[in-house]
This record gives structure tokens, sequence and C-alpha cells, in this order.
């Protein structure tokens, strides 16, 4: 299987989110199975989680959220054999997050209403958000 540059890239990119996710959420986390893009499948205790990563914008003039195209076609084709407890969904916001903002966001009509967690981290600040 050939590994694209762009492929590799993102790769990494998804470790350091998983690194700073752990590290800022829960250092008791444990990863149980390999990384399948775009879902880790992780243990917090003996709850095995599931753990999408995404990115995602956020307009300061516009309170609302907008997650990477295709996302969830390819989270669907990675669950078919693994069975997580709980479904996790991780946005990744590269830019520092005002926490006035996130409360203007509206989660409750979107299909991010089918995780059973969503969290926001603010990558800049090393900080996680419970949404």
């Amino acid at each position: 299987m050939h590994i694209t540059e762009n492929d590799k890239e993102e790769r990494v990119i998804r470790l350091l989110d998983l690194d700073r996710f752990i590290k800022a959420y829960s250092p008791s986390i444990t990863i149980v199975d390999k990384i399948s893009y775009p879902l880790v499948i992780a243990a917090e205790g003996n709850k095995r989680i599931g753990i999408c990563f995404t990115d995602v914008r956020l307009n300061p003039n516009a309170p609302h959220w907008h997650v990477s195209e295709g996302h969830h076609d390819s989270l669907r084709q990675s669950l078919t054999n693994k069975l997580p407890e709980e479904l996790w969904l991780v946005m990744v916001c590269e830019k520092a997050v005002d926490p006035e903002l996130l409360k203007a966001l509206d989660l409750a009509g979107s299909p991010l209403k089918s995780f059973n967690q969503v969290f926001l981290l603010d990558f800049h600040n090393c900080a996680v958000h419970k949404l």
C-alpha cells in the first residue's frame, strides 16, 4: 500500500492532536488499538472509547461550527469492526478559542448529537473544552 506525503502529514497531525488531547483532558486515557484514521480506540478505566478527530473552524463574527467534508463517511467505515462503548468527537481548532464563542455554538440540532461526548481541543493553548 502506497502512502502519499499528504497521508503521512495527516497522520502526524492526528498523532499530535491525540497527544495534546490526552495530556489536556485525561492522562489516564490509554490507546488500546492501532490508530486508524479517523478513529482511535482508547480506554479510560474499563470503558472502551472510540475517539474521532476532525478539524474545525470557528468564525468569531458568526458563531457556528464547520467540520471537515467527508468526515462522517470515513468514520462509519472505521467503525465497521470496532465497537467502542462510547464515541467521542474531538474538534480541533488551531487558533485560540474565546470561551464566550463556545457558549454561542448550538450543537443540539447538529449531526454531532450522535456522539456521547463532544470536545473542542484548543490546540494553541493545549486546552480541552467539553461541549
